[in-house]
């Protein structure tokens, strides 16, 4: 190839280059809209809704908020999937500007514009104010979907809600299995063949049965996931075997809520929920459901939360220590001192060290170790958490028991904790 055939490429190269970011740039979905450029929509308030009414082609399909709840009421009554309606809300909520589009008075069936609309949303307040908007079909350039502007015009507002407006309205059943709130929950009790775990309390401070004081993040995850719990399907025919596992859940109110999980046939447990429903939960929720002592039992040994704890006492092995916080400052009294501040934090970072056998004896105790909770600011009693320190056994650990709590207590190390106290001042 000669020079000048060299060159001619080159500037086709640099053309087709420039002409294909043109195209690229062009053709990209919308993800920022400005006032200049788009036209008003409608302006909604999510927090405010009580009603979403959907007329599509199939079927009519109605949400509605009753005592804080979301209720499918039609094409059926039935609670309904909080993830499901929010993101629904969400999506229509956001449409409140879209980009115009060209498009005659007599041709908006090709937009899905045309009367009836392929959706026409209807959106109660809990005020009662009503309003209405023309949804259309996705727009086939962009991610984004033909809406009725304010003006009467089309607008191609950002984002795809086709299978929010147009999937079956089973899609919007409520498929959880337990059915409460996470401050509702005051024990979960989840049983194997094998095995029982159970936790008991609520907030920052709860007890695994057996064993001593539970890790409150740790449970707090637990019972997140019980919650989020859903049948893959529900089946009212489908006829649940003798449980091989069973969860109860006890709440603050008193009642119960118990799920019975058959064994996998291979296509999830055959379950039958608290209330009678009857499905299939997925085959990953045995793991889930796993949890043993060392998943949620405490880390470490005082439960100290420096941030929170306001007062904190050791006396013990030679030392008397007393500290209080001051904001976020911790002193003996007299005067900040960040040398006190260090040795709270080292004192919360103290950590559990895990065995199959039981914590030793705890008797008789060398400290005592107290850990002081104001009363939290949402109202509750102030928290006194009490802690004996058994002496140094022949493998290398002291007990560490609540003597007010269940269990043996926990097992720390000796050398950390005597190090600790011999730091105190």
């Amino acid at each position: 190839m000669d020079r000048s055939q060299t060159r001619t490429a080159l500037v086709l190269s640099v053309v087709l280059a420039a002409a294909a970011g043109l195209l690229w740039w062009q053709g990209r979905p919308t993800t920022e809209e400005t006032s200049d450029a788009t036209e008003a929509v409608w302006v909604v308030d999510p927090a405010q809704v009580a009603k979403v009414e959907l007329d599509r082609p199939e079927g009519r399909l109605v949400l509605e908020r009753r005592a804080g709840e979301w209720w499918l009421t039609e094409p059926e009554v039935a609670l309904a999937e909080p993830r499901h309606v929010e993101e629904l809300i969400g999506r229509l909520a956001g449409w409140t500007r879209a980009v115009p589009v060209e498009a005659p008075a007599d041709g908006l069936d090709a937009f899905g514009l045309g009367e009836p609309p392929a959706t026409r949303v209807t959106w109660t307040s809990a005020a009662g104010v009503v309003q209405t908007l023309s949804v259309g079909t996705r727009a086939p350039a962009a991610y984004s979907t033909y809406v009725a502007t304010a003006s009467g015009g089309v607008g191609a507002a950002n984002g795809d809600a086709s299978s929010l407006l147009h999937g079956p309205a089973t899609d919007y059943r409520d498929r959880r299995v337990f059915r409460a709130a996470p401050g509702e929950v005051r024990s979960v009790r989840i049983a194997f063949p094998e095995h029982t775990l159970e936790v008991r309390g609520s907030g920052h401070h709860w007890h695994l049965t057996g064993y001593g004081r539970a890790e409150a993040d740790e449970v707090d995850n637990l019972v997140t996931d019980l919650l989020d719990l859903r049948f893959d399907d529900e089946d009212p025919a489908l006829v649940v075997p003798a449980p091989r596992i069973t969860v109860e859940l006890s709440l603050e109110d008193g009642s119960t809520q118990l799920l019975s999980l058959a064994p996998s046939e291979g296509y999830g447990f055959p379950a039958r929920a608290p209330d009678g429903r009857t499905g299939r939960v997925f085959d990953g929720a045995e793991r889930m459901l796993s949890r043993g002592p060392t998943d949620v039992g405490q880390r470490t040994a005082f439960q100290l939360r420096p941030d929170v704890a306001d007062r904190v006492s050791v006396e013990g092995l030679g030392k008397s220590f007393r500290a209080t916080r001051n904001g976020s400052a911790w002193t003996t009294g007299a005067g900040d001192d960040p040398a006190v501040y260090d040795r709270v934090q080292a004192m919360s970072l103290l950590a559990v060290e895990r065995s199959l056998d039981p914590a030793g004896p705890s008797d008789p105790p060398e400290a005592h170790v107290t850990v002081h909770e104001p009363a939290p600011l949402e109202g509750g009693e102030p928290i006194e958490l009490n802690f004996v320190v058994g002496p140094a056994l022949a493998d290398g650990t002291r007990t560490v028991r609540d003597p007010a709590g269940p269990g043996p207590g926990v097992r720390i190390s000796a050398s950390a904790f005597d190090a600790f106290v011999k730091s105190l001042p």
